[in-house]
């Protein structure tokens, strides 16, 4: 005889069926050092070397990313995750790099008119190093509502 579809009897023992359901620590999630933020502005001129400030804000772990300044500043030392993409203004140029302190990473090079470039890196960053997005020339950004233009970066261990 078939036990297909059929309930299973519980136990005849008279023990408890004990059912462990793993669970995720929010509190420990929030702690993590991360943020997403985006450039709001319709269009945005960068000069050479300038900080872009993205100001809008979506996540912002420990408040370690300053929409006023456009820095992100570690928390605590660790390996990093670091991706900004950027998009053009109509007929305008950007070129732009990650930046880890005072020191020039990767650079994104999107072309002219609305189009985009990506850049990402993992680094090994100490207590109160800086990561910004800096313009390589000037610049010109383009941003709506659509929010192309965004910076995010987090802790990865």
């Amino acid at each position: 005889m078939s036990n297909r579809g059929k309930l299973a009897r519980p136990p005849q023992n008279n023990h408890p069926t004990v059912i462990i359901i793993p669970t995720i620590n929010y509190r420990k999630l929030r702690d993590i050092p991360a943020f997403t933020a985006s450039v709001s502005t319709s269009q945005k001129r960068i000069n050479a070397k300038g900080v872009v400030k993205f100001d809008k804000v979506w996540t912002n772990n420990g408040n370690h990313y300053d929409p006023n300044t456009g820095i992100f500043q570690a928390p605590r030392e660790g390996l990093y995750y670091v991706s900004t993409t950027l998009m053009s203004a109509s007929g305008k140029l950007v070129y732009a790099h990650i930046w880890q302190n005072e020191k020039r990473t990767v650079g994104l090079y999107p072309g002219t008119g609305y189009s985009e470039a990506t850049a990402n890196m993992v680094l090994n960053l100490k207590k109160g190093d800086k990561v910004t997005v800096r313009s390589g020339g000037q610049s010109d950004l383009y941003s709506s509502n659509d929010y192309y233009s965004v910076f995010s970066a987090y802790l990865i261990a």
